[in-house]
């Protein structure tokens, strides 16, 4: 199963720690304190990464710490003022797990912090961060004046390996549970599309127009329901009573339908923290508001991006841009198409678990309509933190199970684009130099210094180019060029019945260049939380630069000439949210 490794601190401790969902062991070494675990079943998180040096657990530690030492500075009351009201930021439901965590940690966090600690050196004393070598803030330019947190540090452990119950926390499924398999956990026919929006829903796969039939659904072609019934979810149903014809018929069936799929990883989900929940200057009441949406899509955007985008979100952190998508322009030339979108990418995801198991979750199959899909894992095959890159020929027989499997769901005359490895050296050699949110107060922390300590805890997203040592971006880029040879390769030496398969240079140098030509600058292209990811812009510009190509490459079809009659007819096709009155009749 493929799980996401993006994960930074956050601006409480315990939505730190809900955030977390990490490849690695939940169990920890003797030395580490057993509160990392009680905070690991609080929330109920399958795995925790704990390496020798802390791990997740100190990185939220001291991110979490950072950011309430810089709302204190803030706030006139001071840590008591802002300690005694963080939890009201956030939504009642999570309430009772922040209210545990500043029970337990609140009187050392104050003692710690009015004695002008360090975050870095507050998380060691907590015993969440064991190697004092490994630190994200700047070392105190003075010498420490000693003191005894003993007794705080003992109190703080002793409340909190009572364990969640005895906190007064409830018992609850938390939304990274619900979805472990990719697919909608809101599904009452089980057909994998959904009436809600998050959790794998709408955001993720077209609306299903009827979650009470399996046979109707986004992309169905083969029916045999009545043409009253909307069997594709499209927007288009009915009879014309001059013809005697279905409109589904008269207006579609002499166009080429393709569906847009993305076998992707977080880059093509479009993974985003919100800035503002690091920046202390940015939190208020209102910053949290959506933070159970955006807990339930994975920290995910599928519905702004650059693969499935169709809609401009208003969720308070949203990320700020246009939206253009493959799907919409497959849209804009066929409006039968509408609602006929899957993105199937998954934080984390290298090529291994995709041919074991993401490509499996597409919704596909012989009854349907084809599809035209984006193969795009562009980074984690060389981002392990171990800098163990995945070797050439498991690389090959990955990405060839994964189209042998596609080959046995899609339908004749699809088209399958690969998209090669970024280079990533684009990451540190734009933003390294540059200020993090976790230190825009003051300015004192750079994103080489968050690449850093991510390293040091051995909890790195990319260890091979969030580096500060630049020859250990070289040879990731020299891996990742040797991987992009590879499928070129596995092109020129297989066919596939249903469907052609075209190799594209991934397009983020590219993406640069336009903005470039618009005034735009490199670094305005990059997620500022993860310093890692595209951000909105270019999630935009992407489709700018790859839809040309796909048109040249003879990978999309000619318009519908029947797009204004349907228009006309069906206005926004019942858009994107799903009609609750199900499956409307003319």
């Amino acid at each position: 199963m493929a799980t996401s490794n993006r994960t930074m601190g956050f601006n409480a401790l315990m939505l730190v720690f809900m955030l977390v969902q990490v490849a690695g062991s939940a169990s920890f070494p003797e030395t580490a304190w057993a509160g990392t675990e009680i905070v690991r079943r609080m929330f109920n998180i399958p795995q925790l990464h704990y390496s020798a040096n802390g791990g997740v657990p100190c990185i939220a530690c001291t991110g979490v710490t950072g950011i309430l030492e810089q709302l204190a500075q803030i706030d006139d009351g001071g840590i008591v003022a802002v300690l005694d009201k963080v939890c009201g930021y956030f939504p009642a439901v999570y309430q009772p797990e922040c209210a545990a965590l500043v029970k337990a940690f609140g009187p050392a966090l104050i003692v710690m912090i009015e004695n002008r600690e360090t975050p870095d050196q507050i998380c060691h004393d907590l015993l969440f961060c064991p190697n004092k070598t490994c630190h994200l803030y700047p070392l105190p330019k003075e010498p420490r004046v000693p003191h005894d947190y003993s007794s705080v540090v003992a109190k703080a452990r002793d409340i909190f390996e009572r364990g969640p119950r005895a906190l007064g926390v409830p018992e609850r499924v938390w939304p990274w549970n619900q979805v472990a398999d990719h697919k909608p956990f809101f599904d009452d026919d089980d057909d994998w599309f959904s009436q809600a929006e998050t959790l794998r829903g709408y955001d993720w796969r077209g609306a299903d127009c009827d979650d009470h039939d399996p046979t109707i659904y986004p992309g169905r072609r083969d029916t045999t329901h009545p043409p009253e019934i909307d069997h594709d979810c499209n927007g288009i149903y009915g009879v014309d009573n001059v013809t005697g014809k279905s409109w589904e018929e008269l207006l579609c069936s002499g166009s080429q339908h393709f569906g847009s799929i993305l076998l992707g990883d977080s880059a093509g989900a479009h993974f985003h923290v919100p800035p503002q929940w690091l920046n202390a200057s940015e939190v208020n009441a209102d910053t949290f508001r959506n933070l159970l949406d955006i807990l339930e899509n994975e920290l995910c955007w599928p519905e702004l991006s650059a693969a499935s985008g169709f809609t401009n979100n208003t969720w308070m952190g949203r990320p700020v841009g246009p939206v253009d998508s493959g799907y919409l322009r497959m849209r804009q030339d066929n409006l039968c198409v509408h609602r006929d979108y899957q993105n199937q990418a998954v934080s984390g995801a290298r090529s291994g678990a995709m041919a074991n198991d993401i490509v499996k979750t597409l919704k596909r199959n012989h009854t349907d309509h084809p599809v035209f899909a984006v193969y795009a894992l562009i980074g984690n095959d060389v981002c392990d933190w171990r800098a163990s890159y995945t070797p050439l020929d498991e690389f090959y027989k990955n990405v060839l199970t994964a189209l042998s499997y596609l080959d046995t769901v899609l339908n004749p005359g699809s088209h399958v684009a690969i998209l090669g490895l970024v280079d990533g050296r684009i990451l540190y050699d734009t933003m390294g130099d540059r200020v993090h949110p976790l230190g825009a107060l003051h300015g004192n922390v750079l994103y080489s210094d968050f690449y850093d300590m991510m390293n040091c805890l051995q909890i790195s997203p990319c260890f091979g180019w969030m580096n500060t040592d630049a020859a250990i971006r070289n040879e990731t880029s020299a891996w990742a060029a040797q991987l992009n040879n590879v499928y070129k390769q596995l092109i020129a030496n297989n066919t596939f019945r249903n469907f052609d398969v075209t190799y594209f240079d991934c397009p983020m140098q590219e993406v640069i260049d336009l903005w470039a030509s618009m005034g735009g600058v490199a670094h305005d292209l990059i997620e500022l939380v993860d310093g890692f990811h595209p951000n909105q812009i270019a999630e935009w510009l992407t489709t700018e630069v790859m839809w040309p190509k796909y048109v040249k490459a003879g990978l999309v079809p000619a318009a519908n000439p029947n797009n204004a009659k349907i228009l006309s007819l069906f206005g926004d096709q019942g858009g994107y949210v799903p009609d609750q009155r199900n499956n409307r009749r003319a």
